[in-house]
């Protein structure tokens, strides 16, 4: 496998001019998309955490955790909205993904996470 880019070498107009492979827009959304929605669901767990624990010294770990976890989500969706991905769109390129069998833990963990939100 020859790699035609070189790593940082893409900019958010080349891929919105459409001067990009479609094909690589697509792998880098799709890869942008799990790493925002990994730092999401993190940043869930720790404000769950964060509302539940009792221990002033847990407490704060959850609080400086939630915050950087939320913080990382909200920069890679950011670069997502650079180069013309909405949050819901990213997440939608997930959804295969996201229903399949090595999934189905994380996503009811994720999913009870929601509800009890």
């Amino acid at each position: 496998m020859t790699r035609s880019l070189k790593p940082e070498a893409v900019e958010a107009w080349e891929i919105q001019s459409g001067r990009v492979d479609p094909y690589y827009v697509k792998v880098l959304t799709r890869v942008l998309a799990a790493h925002a929605m990994a730092q999401k669901l993190s940043a869930i767990g720790y404000r769950r955490m964060r509302d539940m624990v009792t221990d002033p010294a847990l407490h704060a770990l959850a609080k400086q955790s939630y915050a950087r976890e939320h913080r990382n989500a909200r920069l890679v969706y950011g670069m997502l909205e650079e180069i013309g991905v909405s949050e819901r769109a990213a997440e939608r390129t997930l959804m295969s993904a996201w229903r399949s069998p090595s999934f189905e833990a994380v996503r009811f963990f994720a999913e009870q996470a929601l509800i009890s939100v």
